[in-house]
């Protein structure tokens, strides 16, 4: 029986080659969860060109519509697929420059409707802070008589 001794290689060198080894594998990772994203019948990429920043939402410029990022993991861990009950769930997702993908949930219907929204109730608070003060400056003028 015969040995063949091989140098010993240096520390630095395993952990290099395992710091690569492990970005590959992530690499794969993120490109099986892409392609199982597209896969997903219900699930709906949206173009990152397309998306505007405004507060805490995302619009998308082409339809108005308005998303904000979703919390918590979507992918198992490890792993590039999901439980089935997320996959018959309506989602939307981008992948980033990175490859990653960023799932999405839909916070309003549209842009124009939440801001819509929001300038009637501002209207509405105004109207009640001037019936307010009206009804403050009556019942001075009444107690003044």
């Amino acid at each position: 029986m015969k040995l063949s001794l091989r140098p010993m290689r240096s520390l630095d060198d395993v952990a290099t080659a395992q710091q690569r080894e492990r970005a590959a594998q992530a690499q794969q990772l993120r490109e099986a969860r892409v392609a199982a994203a597209k896969r997903t019948a219900e699930w709906v990429e949206v173009d990152q060109a397309h998306l505007v920043r405004r507060g805490p939402f995302l619009v998308e410029a082409e339809s108005d519509a308005v998303f904000t990022i979703r919390p918590g993991a979507v992918f198992d861990h490890g792993r590039a697929d999901a439980p089935y009950s997320l996959t018959q769930t309506r989602l939307h997702f981008v992948v980033d420059a990175d490859g990653d993908v960023t799932f999405l949930e839909s916070a309003a219907k549209t842009w124009t409707e939440l801001i819509s929204r929001k300038i009637e109730k501002q209207r509405r608070h105004a109207e009640r802070q001037a019936a307010s003060r009206a009804e403050r400056q009556r019942l001075v003028a009444e107690a003044r008589r």
